[in-house]
């Protein structure tokens, strides 16, 4: 094998990245209905963050599992891991947007004839992310990143020993056949339709874990760079190659962006309900200047943005609490998962 990277166990530069991606897709659905040109503009691509979300999952999912000592043994206390880490936020954002989805109907005024816009059953799917597959809307339309991140899990949790198997053949095998599970489905509904970016971020540790030469690594990325432009389009592969070489090769911590990156996901779960309730509010018939406009953003982005970050103290943080109980080791070893 040629000259590796051998990696440090912490990798600084995910959460900056994080805070980006989170911060990009909430500006991409605050403004995206602005009637300004130069603002409209500005939230064009920020639904590329998913893109950066799907590659660091790709990435830091095995490095994780690598760092814990993670074997197929532990498939089923790694789903509780992540179950216990990533369900109770998400199920409480559900709360949240049912009651202001429930208080805006209040407040103007229930019809005889009103019946709830979700039915008990939609309701249950998102327990199982589901939701797409039954044809029903989710609660919060981005809720389908999170099916798609889910049945990563199920997939990298049952293919983690081949892509880090001793043998570089195997490992280089898997790589190449996860990536021909794109022509199983043309559904957007299925993680095979986003894998090559999901792969970038494999590709980019095995680099760093020493399991992948630097010829390859390149290789790797030339391919993956070509099948995404093919089967996303050119933004997302531009967009999935620069955010795996930036976690491959760049060193940055950031603080306020690592802020950002700590919140991420509270806000990203709840952004749409809170941010994007209050510029409705705002822009129906209350606020017409440009001026008002943008301090209408700029409000409902520091009030869910302090909003996120109590839901990240009062849920998130017991979540991370009791994954982090949960190893993969037996007791007297350390443990990172």
């Amino acid at each position: 094998m040629h000259s590796t990277y051998q990696a440090p166990s912490r990798v600084d530069v995910l959460d900056p990245l994080r805070g980006i991606a989170a911060l990009a897709v909430c500006w991409g659905h605050f403004a995206v209905a602005e009637p300004t040109r130069l603002l409209y503009i500005t939230t064009r691509y920020g639904h590329l963050g998913v893109e950066v979300f799907f590659v660091i999952s790709g990435f830091v999912v095995p490095y994780s599992l690598n760092q814990a000592g993670y074997s197929i043994a532990s498939f089923p206390k790694f789903l509780l891991k992540r179950i216990t880490r990533l369900d109770p936020p998400y199920i409480a954002s559900i709360f949240v947007a049912l009651f202001i989805l429930f208080l805006r109907f209040a407040l103007h005024g229930f019809q005889a004839s009103y019946r709830p816009p979700v039915s008990a059953f939609q309701l249950l799917l998102h327990l199982g992310y589901l939701n797409a597959f039954f044809n029903y809307n989710w609660v919060i339309p981005l809720y389908w990143t999170l099916a798609i991140e889910f049945q990563f899990y199920l997939s990298i949790g049952l293919s983690y020993p081949l892509i880090s198997h001793r043998s570089p053949l195997i490992r280089y095998l898997t790589l190449g056949l996860l990536g021909t599970t794109f022509l199983i489905t043309p559904s957007e509904a299925v993680v095979s339709h986003y894998v090559f970016l999901f792969l970038l971020g494999i590709a980019s540790y095995q680099f760093r874990k020493a399991l992948m030469s630097a010829t390859v690594f390149g290789f790797a990325v030339g391919v993956l760079l070509v099948m995404l432009i093919v089967s996303l389009g050119l933004e997302q592969a531009l967009v999935g190659v620069a955010t795996a070489l930036t976690i491959t090769f760049v060193k940055y911590k950031g603080r306020a962006l690592q802020f950002f990156g700590r919140i991420s996901y509270s806000l990203y779960l709840t952004h749409m309900v809170i941010g994007s309730s209050i510029i409705e509010f705002g822009l129906n018939g209350r606020v017409h200047s440009f001026p008002g406009r943008i301090c209408l953003y700029l409000i409902a982005f520091a009030v869910t943005i302090a909003f996120a970050y109590c839901f990240y103290r009062l849920v998130e943080v017991p979540s991370i609490r009791w994954s982090k109980t949960l190893s993969y080791r037996k007791v007297g070893t350390s443990s990172r998962g």
